[in-house]
């Protein structure tokens, strides 16, 4: 750890020294990233961090039901829900921390940094913030370079091009495409991705829009890749079944968050850069040449009714703002980077959840 990189704040990181939280969140590649930082972190602050992490499915099912019990932990973690921890009062509101010049440095911090769309994920309406930004994806899609090449395929550009190339590199053996399709949210992010593309929209004139022609038109075509191209068994795909066949060869392309791209020793062994390709989520209807790529945001944010909110506090600057170069190019080898907002949610002691 480089500490003159935290030696220039304008605050004492030994503050909190021998408290302890707990963090938790899903098995996922921004999770791979920092559990090596953690120790660093605990140097730098005196304070320990316990990690509490488990499968994404299940970690996402399950942390709403801990946090409307009003478990005292995790303290900080990944949440999904952003507005349904906002209204259910599970979520500390952290603008008083950033006001504070005990605890924040709004000059080290440096906010502007961050991508803009990350930095008002985790505003709401009211200006008021729930969590920090921690990390940036983007839809991306991976291509298996020895297989489109043996059929004498480029990479496709159009969706038509896309469903051709899949049904055309598709065996016995393989798969053309692989993405999400298993039931539940979390399979909506490739999909929606599809719809942006199309020129549709999530939400339109404050109502859902999913009956327009555009996203039609992209459900639709999604659902052709995968029935006619895609994976035996698909329907119960998360991007973990995603990113495995990706790097066992067992399709050819994949579409998925550019946080899936191989990042052990042991995946980069197993898709050598000769056959792994790599390109922005830039595909478009026939009809229409500008497409458009879908991002998201994560964030991590600070339980409301932790006993711990100043720790907590701490801990999310220094998840947010990785400061010099060794610890971005450890995210970076991890696919993340800060500015996509998953947040980490934090408790105020003492307090109820709120009423509404």
């Amino acid at each position: 750890m480089d500490d003159q990189a935290y030696a220039s704040a304008a605050i004492d990181w030994k503050q909190f020294a021998g408290q302890a939280i707990t963090l938790a969140g899903a098995i996922h590649p921004w999770s791979s990233a920092i559990t090596p930082l953690l120790p660093d972190f605990t140097k730098l602050t005196g304070i320990n961090v316990v990690t509490d992490f488990a499968p994404e499915t299940t970690y996402l099912s399950a942390i709403p039901i801990r946090l409307a019990r009003g478990s005292s932990t995790p303290d900080v973690c990944m949440f999904a829900t952003y507005g349904q921890g906002i209204s259910g009062g599970w979520l500390e509101p952290l603008n008083a921390y950033y006001s504070k010049k005990s605890l924040t440095d709004l000059v080290w911090y440096d906010e502007r940094d961050l991508l803009k769309t990350a930095r008002t994920f985790s505003l709401w309406p009211d200006g008021e913030r729930y969590g920090f930004t921690i990390t940036s994806e983007a839809m991306t899609l991976f291509l298996n370079s020895e297989m489109l090449a043996a059929k004498d395929l480029p990479a496709p550009q159009t969706f038509d091009e896309l469903l051709a190339t899949a049904r055309a590199v598709k065996t016995d053996a393989i798969s053309g495409i692989a993405m999400r399709a298993q039931a539940g949210g979390n399979s909506t992010p490739a999909a929606m991705a599809f719809v942006f593309s199309y020129g549709g929209a999530m939400i339109k004139d404050n109502r859902a829009a999913f009956a327009s022609p555009e996203a039609i038109a992209a459900v639709d075509m999604y659902g052709r890749l995968l029935r006619e191209a895609g994976p035996i068994g698909v329907g119960s795909y998360e991007w973990y079944q995603v990113l495995d066949d990706f790097l066992q060869g067992r399709t050819a392309m994949a579409i998925d968050s550019s946080n899936l791209r191989p990042t052990s020793p042991i995946q980069r062994r197993a898709m050598s850069p000769s056959r792994r390709g790599l390109q922005p989520f830039r595909i478009s209807p026939a009809a229409n040449p500008s497409p458009s790529c879908r991002t998201g945001r994560r964030a991590s944010i600070p339980n409301q009714r932790t006993s711990r909110p100043l720790s907590c506090s701490c801990y999310g600057q220094r998840a947010s703002r990785p400061r010099c170069g060794p610890q971005l190019r450890d995210w970076q080898r991890h696919g993340c980077r800060p500015g996509r907002a998953r947040l980490s949610i934090t408790h105020s002691a003492g307090k109820q959840p709120r009423q509404h």
